[in-house]
């Protein structure tokens, strides 16, 4: 898969249009989400230690998944079973999974400008930047759904589900209301879990190190 892609997926993800929730001091979003049902409010948290798989699902392009681990000092972003960035405390690394390769970052402009943060599967509109009507539709599976309208737009829609007991909205869909309902895309986090094996942020034994530029080169070459 061409990085170019996953890198455009993982910047949607990581983008201020893709935020969880407004940053807070502490774990817990304080800005919590008013719904159309008096007295219910989603609260939302932002873990520090967590590893989870961000699931996209594209109409017309099938399934992409981004693995994600990070705890206070690390943070892991896997791009399929083929690319990888990894910062071990103040060092960034990039691997070839394919290739067994790796190499140091020094030029951090060519990595996804994103150290930290949950940042997934909620939009602008739910922090204080847009009015939207967020109306509880319905439990299923322990999740429960939410239908956002935006005030703004009578085109589109989105639904998502919200983890009442982890505090984290798992999955949204997108739907174009432009001429029937139709499923554009969903984002979904799979397998989450909040408590991580220390060696997922070893680089890998097997794996051959080389410079950056050395690194380029080869990756480059493979697809020439």
């Amino acid at each position: 898969m061409p990085i170019r892609f996953w890198l455009f997926l993982i910047s949607l993800v990581l983008s201020g249009s893709f935020c969880f929730a407004c940053r807070q001091t502490g774990n817990t979003n304080q800005n919590a989400v008013p719904t159309k049902e008096p007295g219910i409010k989603i609260e939302t948290l932002d873990p520090e230690t967590f590893q989870a798989d961000v699931v996209f699902s594209i109409e017309g392009s099938g399934t992409k998944k981004i693995f994600i681990a990070k705890n206070s000092e690390n943070q892991l972003i896997k791009f399929g079973d083929e690319t990888g960035q990894l910062q071990k405390g103040e060092k960034i690394f990039v691997l070839n999974y394919r290739k067994k390769l790796f190499a140091e970052a020094n030029n951090k402009s060519k990595l996804v400008e994103e150290k930290s943060d949950f940042r997934f599967l909620i939009s602008p509109l739910l922090n204080n930047k847009y009015q939207a009507d967020v109306k509880y539709i319905g439990t299923e599976n322990g999740l429960d759904q939410y239908l956002v309208k935006l005030d703004n737009s009578s085109k589109s829609e989105i639904v998502f589900f919200y983890d009442p007991n982890e505090k984290i909205i798992k999955r949204r869909d997108y739907y174009s209301l432009t001429d029937s309902k139709k499923l554009i895309y969903s984002i979904e986090i799979q397998d989450f879990q909040r408590q991580i094996d220390p060696s997922v942020f070893d680089l890998p034994s097997d794996f051959k190190k080389v410079t950056i530029s050395e690194f380029d080169e080869i990756i480059w070459k493979g697809r020439l």
